[in-house]
């Protein structure tokens, strides 16, 4: 994925506001090894579509889906569209 200078400092932002479990291995590998979720409507909410959410902090169940609240997660699906 190419990722512009100012995407680099927002992303580098959005990195020094939050704490990762999984030490922030989306962003090491150039976002090569991410979750899958996909937006919800036009709110901007993200529907988790990975198996492994019971292991995610940002994971919040809600009915059958989970629903994802890592801020950098929503920026790259919101920016990048994946």
């Amino acid at each position: 994925m190419k990722i512009t200078p100012e995407q680099e400092m927002q992303i580098k932002a959005i990195i020094a506001t939050m704490k990762c479990p999984k030490e922030y291995e989306c962003y090491r590998s150039n976002f090569q090894t991410i979750c899958q979720a996909r937006l919800v409507g036009d709110a901007g909410v993200l529907e988790c579509l990975t198996e492994q959410v019971s292991t995610c902090r940002y994971g919040l169940p809600f009915g059958s889906s989970v629903f994802c609240s890592c801020p950098l997660r929503k920026y790259i699906i919101e920016t990048f569209g994946r």
